[in-house]
């Protein structure tokens, strides 16, 4: 055995694991505290119900929609019990998950493998992930960090059941509730989910022991095990079985991508099933894997990205031949076929839903652990010779591959951190992005007029009610689009609207639009209406009104799109 081998016995057990998590801190820490990640709606809205949590509100699903679950804005509201209801602790709060999920990560390389440095390379790419992981994993946007932790804990728990090293009742209850949390939390659990089950079942019933060939096929189904999994899946889905009882419709329609279609005109390139591919192959899985950022068509060192891609497609392809080796152990062939099945089935679905329109890659986010645990395993096999290359070459060309991967996940972050404005952002729309060095000074103009209430756009609105405390309240009815089209989607807390129309006093404030800006001044114009106007670097304020003049009197600037929101 070469040396370098023979001296990894001699380290402390799983020292890999230990670094993996020292990095995955620091580097969160260090995106926090530098201050270059957005605070928008999509954020403001779990600190937002984590507050209403702890003044008694019990929502099921995320604020004007009826898919994902509020676990994380319950778990923001533990720690808003405890420490001070700000911005960053509403972040703090995912560390600890996703710290979780780089343990997981490494476990489950470990266990494909036996391999210390095949489980630390999972780890690594993981603590250290492509600039679009970066971004849905530091702050609360909604299910995503959870997801991935279930992901994994099903993964552990099912490769486990499947091959029979766990075969206790506990097990099988604690695989039921896990998905069915998911279940509630985001459909896309059936990431691991549905390929665990088909493997399962294929096992059970069709690829049976020598000893049970003889016995009828249904005397082959485990029903006492299934029944504990659907007594967890029932127990963990509760709240998604209530909202049902409620809006089944709704929570049908949202899953199958209804409410992501709705931004996308129908018969439009991005709506159709070309569109879909296109946004899939050269959109999502190049921000998956950190060709480019989730915001934006910028390149990260392209020549670097194409051999970082063409690796994960090497492994992929070389993972798929350990499937049909025999000589590879069960937990490995179960294992990564699982998360082949889960990687194809993935994008399969996402082609046939509108979810593929959505360029920002969010929804391949899931298959980020499978496509490194299977890169960790192909580089611990690497190191010991058991690819295509062998002897000392392969002992440091395995590390190496590793630092380079790593490596390049790391230039994209720095780049995406330096680059500010945007810095690391969720809008993929500029006109939708705010820089936060004007927040004070717009707060302060509200309190010096004496004005709390009045309208405003989505992206405005639910900011400016967290940064407040819910004392300035803006409802959210006017456009942000360039062709000031609007959906009243936008309109995600109606008790926020109910508020405004209450007011003897209002205010418009507008953010980066001079022509909505110039549409507002027109009507006014028209209708009469003297006002006052003060700018404050992206924003517009419109103030001091004769009355209380709503946006229904102005009339659309743009067309309006109706569809319902799920008023909890």
């Amino acid at each position: 055995m070469p040396d370098e081998l023979q001296s990894e016995k001699k380290q402390p057990p799983h020292t890999g694991l230990w670094l993996a998590l020292i990095a995955a801190l620091a580097l969160k820490l260090v995106v926090l505290l530098s201050n270059v990640m957005t605070f928008n709606t999509d954020e403001a809205m779990l600190p937002i119900m984590a507050r209403h949590i702890l003044r008694g509100a019990r929502p099921i699903f995320y604020y004007g929609q009826a898919y994902n679950g509020t676990l994380e804005a319950y778990l923001i509201a533990l720690a808003f019990a405890v420490f001070p209801q700000t911005v960053l602790v509403s972040r703090l709060v995912l560390i600890p998950l996703y710290l979780a999920i780089v343990w997981t990560t490494y476990l489950l390389a470990y266990r494909l493998s036996e391999d210390r440095f095949a489980a630390m390379s999972a780890a690594l790419l993981t603590a250290i992930p492509s600039v679009m992981m970066i971004v849905y994993t530091t702050v609360p946007l909604g299910a995503y960090v959870e997801i991935l932790l279930l992901d994994n804990l099903l993964w552990l728990i099912g490769f486990d059941l499947i091959t029979g090293r766990k075969q206790s009742i506990g097990w099988w209850l604690l695989a039921g509730l896990l998905a069915g949390i998911g279940w509630w939390e985001q459909p896309l659990i059936i990431t691991s989910l549905v390929p665990l089950v088909v493997i399962g079942a294929w096992r059970c019933l069709f690829a049976p022991r020598l000893e049970d060939e003889k016995q009828p096929f249904l005397n082959r189904v485990p029903w006492k095990n299934l029944g504990l999994v659907s007594l967890g899946f029932v127990a963990g889905a509760v709240p998604w079985i209530i909202g049902f009882s409620r809006i089944a419709g709704r929570i049908l329609s949202e899953a199958g991508g209804s409410r992501v279609g709705a931004a996308f005109a129908e018969g439009s390139v991005e709506a159709s099933w070309l569109g879909r591919v296109i946004s899939v192959l050269f959109f999502n899985l190049p921000a998956l894997i950190g060709l480019r950022p989730s915001w934006s068509i910028d390149w990260i060192a392209l020549p670097v990205g194409v051999v970082v891609a063409a690796i994960y497609l090497f492994v992929l392809v070389r993972a798929s031949q350990w499937l049909r080796d025999k000589t590879e152990s069960d937990y490995l062939r179960v294992g990564a076929g699982s998360l082949i099945f889960a990687i194809l089935m993935t994008l399969v679905l996402l082609i046939a839903t509108p979810f593929a329109a959505d360029p920002s890659g969010r929804y391949v986010m899931w298959l980020y652990p499978p496509f490194v645990i299977l890169v960790g395993v192909w580089l611990g096999r690497l190191r010991k010779g058991g690819e295509v290359i062998k002897g000392r070459a392969a002992i440091w060309l395995a590390p190496a591959i590793l630092a380079l991967m790593v490596g390049y996940n790391l230039t994209g972050t720095i780049r995406s951190m330096i680059w500010n404005p945007p810095g690391i952002s969720t809008q993929y729309a500029e006109i939708a992005r705010m820089p936060h060095e004007y927040d004070d000074d717009l707060i302060d103009f509200l309190d010096s007029i004496g004005v709390d209430r009045g309208y405003s756009n989505i992206w405005v609105t639910f900011r400016f009610a967290f940064l407040t405390d819910e004392r300035i309240i803006l409802a959210p009815l006017l456009p942000y689009h360039e062709d000031m089209s609007y959906t009243t989607l936008d309109n995600k807390y109606p008790p926020y609207t109910e508020l405004v129309r209450e007011a003897d006093e209002v205010v418009y404030v507008t953010a980066n639009h001079p022509a909505l800006d110039e549409a507002i001044r027109a009507r006014f114009a028209e209708m009469g209406i003297a006002f006052k106007e003060k700018s404050i670097g992206p924003y517009t304020v419109f103030y001091d009104l004769p009355y209380p003049v709503t946006p229904e009197e102005l009339g659309p600037f743009g067309d309006v799109i109706v569809q319902e929101t799920y008023d909890q």
